[in-house]
């Protein structure tokens, strides 16, 4: 009869795809593969120890792997592959920042995996010291970019990656250009005029509040 000892990977996309090499022996010619209730497609028996095979989709969950050769043998690996579902965005907070970045942002979603390299991109930039905090949550620090609304993009060590298009906004800071009353009493209004000015800016004179 035949054996399964081990798997070249222990978790993939949920959707399949997974390129596997199992270990074992005594496979024969013509064998099959499952994955839980899926058949594993592109099945080749390279030699009596190896088999390769690609991952059919099945739905997410931690499975076992048979491989039954022609003469209805088989052998049965338990708990040996998981299958995962792909990250999901929720919101990222704050949803803006500057130009050069550096800013401090909490990331929310879904089906994060702790511990394993997961990627995260505003547009076409890395973001920095990205870590996972737990399965909804991730931290990371933004990189600089032009100004404008951009999206932020998710990919987890399966190559599973969810784009959410214009979730975070880069803004230049603001900059005036003409204060119309530039001196007088307390008590007058005055007009500011600049660029980059966002709804809820404060204004000072030196140290007062207007």
């Amino acid at each position: 009869a035949p054996t399964v000892t081990a798997l070249s990977a222990t978790h993939g996309p949920a959707v399949g795809g997974s390129n596997l090499t199992i270990s074992g022996t005594g496979f024969l010619a013509g064998a099959t593969v499952r994955l839980g209730s899926a058949t594993a497609t592109g099945v080749t028996v390279v030699n009596s120890t190896t088999i390769t095979a690609t991952t059919a989709a099945h739905s997410a969950s931690t499975v076992a792997v048979t491989v039954r050769n022609t003469d209805s043998q088989s052998a049965t690996l338990l708990s040996a592959f998981t299958y995962r579902s792909a990250p999901t965005f929720t919101s990222v907070t704050p949803n803006a920042g500057a130009l050069a970045g550096a800013t401090a942002v909490t990331i929310k979603g879904t089906n994060f995996i702790v511990g394993e390299a997961t990627g995260v991109s505003f547009g076409h930039a890395s973001a920095v010291g990205v870590s996972i905090v737990d399965s909804t949550t991730i931290t990371a620090s933004t990189p600089a970019n032009v100004a404008g609304a951009t999206s932020v993009s998710i990919i987890d060590s399966d190559g599973q990656t969810v784009v959410t298009a214009s979730a975070y906004t880069y803004q230049a800071a603001p900059s005036i250009t003409v204060v119309s009353l530039n001196a007088g009493t307390s008590s007058q209004s005055v007009s500011v005029m600049g660029n980059s000015f966002l709804a809820g800016a404060g204004v000072t004179f030196g140290s007062a509040s207007a």
